[in-house]
């Protein structure tokens, strides 16, 4: 989760770059109590420097929960890049010494990697990837693990919606869905390797192992929602973030799939 130590480094980013009255707005707008600083003024005769200033903010900073200072981190460096877009790649480059980088205005984890090209994915597809590296950054690892799965929902809901005779998207499990979804491009599939591949029964074998592939990790992309997801509701169980990391590869390896048939 990004936090404390986050925080410690975009702090010389706000002191140094910004006014002393754009420094309490955007902490305010980040979310901290800045109406209790209302005495607190800069003046060449008895009031504050920016270093006070900021000291005074550090201190309200401390004051919140973990999961409080994360949204905070968070929406200090959307705030600052908003108010000053050329200060982004200062911003990137010192938050990547503590494992996250920039994607836009959003601060994302460096461990959490996802091994795709998402242009030509669809919008919900995407979304719920996007979703998902958000969730995990904010420490959400089951929330993660959910939204991996649902953007496998997403990609099989629109080949049921193309292939009408495949039945309800809807009570079909996560496997089974995978799996019919995956069999709609079996003609296609073996139209790749036919010049290859001249052994109908040795192809026809190819299409069946790299079936079974897909559904074997399906179940287990199914296993991991079941139970370590927050799918039914908030989990229980402390996630390890490795977890996340194994379930979006599974989600990569079908996606990928998918798109290169």
């Amino acid at each position: 989760m990004i936090q404390a130590t986050a925080w410690s480094v975009i702090r010389s980013v706000l002191k140094d770059n910004y006014s002393f009255a754009e420094m309490k707005d955007i902490a305010g707008e980040a979310g901290l109590p800045v109406f209790t600083l209302g005495g607190i003024t800069q003046s060449y005769q008895g009031g504050y420097s920016k270093g006070q200033l900021m000291d005074k903010i550090d201190q309200l900073f401390s004051t919140n929960t973990t999961n409080e200072q994360s949204r905070v981190v968070v929406n200090a460096i959307r705030i600052m890049i908003d108010r000053k877009n050329e200060l982004a790649p200062v911003i990137d480059e010192r938050i990547r010494t503590i494992g996250f980088y920039l994607n836009g205005n959003e601060p994302l984890s460096l461990k959490f990697q996802l091994d795709l090209e998402t242009t030509s994915l669809s919008q919900s597809v995407h979304e719920s990837l996007k979703k998902s590296i958000i969730r995990f950054r904010d420490g959400d690892i089951s929330g993660s693990i959910a939204s991996i799965c649902s953007s496998i929902d997403k990609l099989t809901e629109e080949v049921y919606q193309s292939n009408p005779g495949l039945g309800d998207h809807f009570s079909a499990s996560f496997q089974e869905r995978v799996s019919k979804a995956f069999k709609t491009k079996e003609e296609k599939y073996k139209s790749q390797f036919r010049g290859i591949i001249t052994d109908t029964e040795k192809l026809k074998l190819l299409w069946e192992n790299h079936s079974k592939s897909i559904s074997n990790t399906a179940y287990v992309l199914g296993e991991f929602r079941r139970s370590l997801s927050d799918v039914h509701g908030e989990s229980e169980v402390s996630v390890d973030p490795n977890y996340a990391q194994k379930a979006l590869d599974c989600c990569v390896y079908i996606i990928k799939t998918f798109m290169s048939v």
